[in-house]
């Protein structure tokens, strides 16, 4: 897979997350649990853009079926796997959207 002009990648358990110069999050692996945002839980075997995800992310971290950028202003975006209420979301539900 290819990202160009990618300047932060992070691996997670089963899938990356990758920011672009232009501050745009690419992903791709496994989709379970929404961990990729792309709206959906399926795999995906070459990068997709995260559309639901300003063009203004200077940080992503891939983790254990979930996701979580920073964008430029300080805001937090998280989604994927719930549990534990680790997206901060206020709930255990999975999201599949940042």
């Amino acid at each position: 897979a290819r990202v160009a002009g990618a300047e932060v990648v992070s691996v997670g358990d089963a899938h990356v997350a990758a920011v672009d110069s232009d501050g745009c999050v690419w992903v791709w692996g496994c989709g379970e649990f929404g961990a990729l945002g792309v709206g959906g839980e399926e795999r995906e075997s070459r990068p997709v853009r995260v559309q639901a995800l300003p063009p203004w992310v200077v940080a992503v971290s891939a983790g254990d079926a979930f996701t979580a950028a920073v964008d430029m202003y300080g805001g937090v975006w998280t989604w994927g796997a719930g549990w534990h209420g680790r997206l901060g979301h206020g709930s255990e539900e999975d999201e599949l959207l940042p």
